[in-house]
């Protein structure tokens, strides 16, 4: 049978971790929670009858008169991470956290733990599993150092509450602050992309395509109900472009729109019945319709006439409620409220000059205010603040290699990387790849003979991304 690692849980001190926090809550790095403090998602109960729920911010087992020892698990594996996370037990109650496993198992209970508790508070723990090893740390102090070739390399995480046959009454453990990051893992992203040669398609973590609609698109989204939300370019079926709502696993048409002048470029779902549609021709525009295709509003947009193709891209409803639009034969993105039709705010992208043709194509307003900008032909992102300033930017000069191809698509993760599209990447190019702030290339994605106009980023190693960085 092969050795489960178990790691003993005892009363403990009060710990504080803001010493240790150096980072936002919304640019974690590769730390995760696995515990979001409010409810029990991720995790699944797979034996006893203990009672699991959320207390105070953390997550509460109270044994249960009869039961066997009830495991809390995490819905994946882990391999190779560091964990970290405090809790406090009832000094009655022999409880557990058990790493890297993969069924129920009996416990196993270091003697020198004892030494690092204090008693009838919260506890620090820390552990880290590399290879063979798994090392323990309970209150800044190391109580196991463990190397066995047998042990598991990869398992959930659980949380345990022992069963109790001597207990007078029903006992308590509580833990709360649970994060996680994994080590020596290759970052793997799935994702919907949207562009004309490669249409609609969906690619898992592994590259591979798992499910697709044939035709033509310049923007969409993969929506929070599980359907497809689709931007349709100009086509022998829409004449006009067209706005679709899909039924993923049927692909069953459950909305659509079709355009009325030239084409249209994008569309944003922005209530259960609403959609935010952009359409270009003689009069651009920014519309609001309802599931029925009823016009609910609209507002003109400032920009070029002479090209239709060019007016815009990738506009979007902010969370005040103003759009903002990256206009590109302007050289501009700008910031409009609806209610007037007027520009609130201009930023402006011909700063090298107009001749490097730093087109904006997508604008990604940032939850400090900031605005993230991929230039199309100019071949770089920019990152600006309130002001207009550019705060951040990449060129291929910054990453030593000709990865930016005309950068359409621009998505900005919760960790603070950023992911852009390459839109004429051709043959075995890499069509999409994620840098990180310091202009480190972490991830590339070389699959299709053509690139995307646009992308959404679905999950990363096997954990879903939040609507809010879709």
């Amino acid at each position: 049978m092969t050795t489960v690692a178990w790691l003993p849980v005892s009363p403990g001190s009060n710990f504080s971790w803001s010493q240790e926090r150096d980072f936002e809550a919304e640019h974690v790095g590769d730390w995760f929670d696995l515990f979001n403090g409010q409810d029990l998602g991720g995790w699944e109960q797979k034996s006893g009858s203990a009672k699991y729920k959320v207390v105070d911010g953390s997550v509460e087992g109270t044994t249960s008169d009869g039961s066997s020892s009830s495991l809390l698990r995490t819905r994946r594996d882990f391999a190779d991470f560091e964990l970290k996370f405090e809790v406090k037990v009832n000094n009655a109650l022999n409880s557990t956290v058990q790493v890297r496993s993969s069924a129920f198992e009996n416990s196993r209970t270091d003697p020198e733990i004892t030494n690092a508790f204090k008693n009838d508070d919260w506890n620090q723990y820390r552990i880290l599993a590399i290879g063979d090893r798994i090392q323990t740390w309970v209150n800044g102090v190391q109580v196991a150092d463990r190397v066995g070739k047998e042990s598991a390399k990869t398992g959930f995480i659980g949380l345990t509450v022992h069963s109790d046959p001597a207990a007078k009454a029903p006992h308590k453990v509580a833990w709360k602050n649970i994060r996680i990051r994994e080590l020596n893992v290759e970052l793997a992203h799935s994702f919907i992309g949207f562009g004309k040669a490669n249409q609609v398609t969906i690619f898992s973590e592994t590259g591979a395509v798992e499910w697709s609609l044939p035709l033509p698109a310049s923007d969409g989204w993969a929506l929070e109900n599980g359907n497809i939300l689709i931007a349709v370019y100009p086509c022998k079926k829409y004449r006009k472009g067209a706005v679709i709502e899909v039924e993923r696993e049927s692909k069953e048409i459950v909305c659509e729109y079709q355009g009325r002048q030239k084409e249209i470029s994008t569309a944003q779902k922005i209530s259960s019945d609403q959609y935010l549609i952009t359409e270009l021709g003689a009069q651009p525009k920014a519309i609001v319709v309802s599931k029925d295709g009823t016009l609910i509003d609209e507002m003109a947009l400032s920009c070029q006439k002479k090209r239709v193709h060019m007016q815009t891209r990738m506009l979007r409803m902010l969370p005040n409620g103003n759009y903002i639009a990256p206009h590109l034969l302007d050289f501009a993105v700008k910031e409009y409220d609806p209610k007037t039709g007027k520009v609130v705010r201009e930023f402006l992208t011909d700063d090298r000059g107009r001749d490097r043709k730093d087109w904006p194509f997508t604008a990604i307003r940032l939850k400090n205010g900031n605005t993230v900008i991929g230039c199309t032909v100019g071949n770089r992102v920019i990152e600006i603040d309130e002001q207009g300033k550019i705060v951040w930017s990449v060129t291929n000069g910054d990453l030593g290699e000709k990865l930016i191809a005309d950068a359409c698509g621009v998505q900005r993760l919760p960790n603070g990387n950023t992911i852009i599209s390459s839109y004429r990447a051709k043959g075995d190019s890499v069509k999409l790849f994620e840098v990180t702030p310091d202009k480190k290339v972490v991830w590339r994605f070389s699959g299709k003979k053509a690139g995307f106009h646009h992308f959404q980023i679905l999950s990363t190693n096997g954990r879903s991304l939040s609507a809010a960085y879709r």
